[in-house]
């Protein structure tokens, strides 16, 4: 689903390490382009501001670009779900569809 969605060859994920986070929305996107694809995962050791998400949609109206922002919660969730069987993807996507809502 997301390769098609946004060509995406590649998942590009950055971590940071430093709050706040919202100008380095900006800083995954110069990794995107057509050979790696429009869709990153930008993880901060803290939760994003609500602008954050203002400007996630906001290059994705503009650049037609998603960078999904998850904090360590997400990551611990997804390591007890990986140890338990899950399939990463899945939780992925849910993110993703999360997004759009």
């Amino acid at each position: 689903m997301i390769n098609e969605n946004h060509q995406a060859n590649q998942i590009v994920v950055e971590l940071k390490n430093i709050d706040p986070i919202d100008d380095h929305i900006d800083s995954i996107q110069k990794y995107f382009g057509k050979h790696i694809g429009n869709f990153g995962i930008l993880e901060p050791r803290s939760e994003a501001a609500k602008d954050t998400s203002t400007r996630q949609l906001s290059l994705y109206n503009l650049q037609d670009r998603v960078t999904l922002v998850m904090g360590d919660q997400y990551i611990h969730n997804m390591l007890h779900n990986k140890a338990a069987g899950a399939d990463l993807v899945q939780i992925i996507e849910e993110i993703y569809n999360d997004f759009f809502k």
